[in-house]
């Protein structure tokens, strides 16, 4: 039986699949790459949270029919106003700070500029807001993908994916990333990619149900995600390299086996037969994701100290504690009026 959200039309799988991507995302930046091969091989399974974001956005936003200007720009102005709120949030504590332990502290329209703007630029507190970036230029493109005629959306998501090969093929004969030349923000061909592929997966996981059951997908799944890590770990390391340290999991999002492990983990996740008692408790997770990843980096760099002398025992509890710590911060948020300008876009 498909679950949806109550009160919705969502499906609960895509929920359960944002908060697995959460998760995962907090791993990413938890797990040092390059203190062993076992953790460096746990951080490169982290490696589809990324996509799955994008993913799970065009899953509902290209399957919801023509979607107006009036709708763009709200969502645009929702980004906008969130990374304000927070960035504001943030001066005001460097502020405080600063007076409390009678510190120095030069304030400038130039330093407020860098701050709200260099978010979007993977600088700043907020670095990771660069998804947020990407996500607006998406929004802005949104009236246009979805009036696409299938035939032609289809032909400009295959053009899509042969760019991105074309980058990662090229990365490998030259032996270093040339996606490090652009800022994640703008590697659209990348993200229009997996945000067009999430549009697609609906009819890509029913061509999986008609010929494979649910064993055999998860069974093939596992085959497909120990293979991609040993790859990622063993290119990461001896091919594409960034001088001493293994090679980030973002320059392997252009990989043909990035996009075909992101297809059969979440077209598996996807045919999970999630029990009607827990659809709430996704439903309501689903709802953090955007805080968690929000809040996340501020409580890894607060709980550094975990891995000051780091083991495998060490660095999990950095990443669960992180996670904990960050959804508990969101549910208290929640429980605020001011979620409205924290949490919401």
């Amino acid at each position: 039986m498909k679950v949806f959200c109550k009160m919705s039309n969502r499906n609960v799988n895509v929920d359960m699949i944002k908060i697995v991507a959460c998760i995962a995302v907090v791993g990413l930046h938890a797990f040092p790459k390059d203190i062993s091969k076992t953790t460096g091989l746990i951080y490169y399974f982290f490696g589809f949270a990324v996509p799955f974001f994008f993913m799970s956005s065009g899953y509902f936003l290209l399957n919801r029919g023509k979607i107006g200007i009036q709708y763009s720009k709200k969502k645009c102005l929702g980004i906008i106003k969130l990374t304000i709120c927070w960035n504001t949030v943030i001066i005001i504590a460097k502020i405080l700070k600063h007076f409390i332990m009678k510190e120095k502290f030069q304030i400038s329209i130039w330093i407020l500029i860098k701050e709200y703007m260099g978010c979007f630029l993977q600088k700043g507190t907020f670095w990771q807001f660069w998804y947020l970036g990407a996500l607006l230029i998406l929004y802005l493109m949104l009236p246009f993908l979805s009036r696409m005629d299938r035939h032609i959306k289809r032909i400009f998501f295959i053009i899509m994916g042969i760019v991105s090969i074309v980058f990662e093929i090229n990365s490998l004969f030259l032996g270093k990333p040339l996606q490090k030349y652009v800022i994640q923000t703008f590697r659209l061909w990348t993200w229009l990619f997996y945000f067009m592929l999430g549009g697609e997966i609906i009819r890509i996981v029913q061509w999986f149900k008609k010929r494979i059951n649910i064993i055999l997908h998860f069974a093939i799944t596992v085959a497909v995600t120990i293979f991609v890590i040993e790859y990622q770990n063993y290119i990461g390391t001896n091919v594409i390299t960034e001088g001493i340290t293994k090679l980030h999991a973002e320059y392997f999002y252009d990989s043909f086996l990035e996009m075909l492990w992101t297809v059969v983990l979440f077209t598996l996740l996807l045919r999970i037969n999630i029990h009607y008692k827990i659809r709430n408790i996704i439903c309501n997770g689903a709802g953090m994701t955007l805080g968690v990843y929000i809040i996340h980096p501020l409580i890894l760099k607060s709980l550094d100290f975990f891995i000051k002398n780091p083991s495998l025992i060490r660095v999990i509890l950095y990443w669960i504690t992180t996670v904990v710590c960050t959804m508990l911060i969101t549910w208290l948020i929640n429980k605020t009026n001011l979620n409205k300008y924290l949490l919401k876009i």
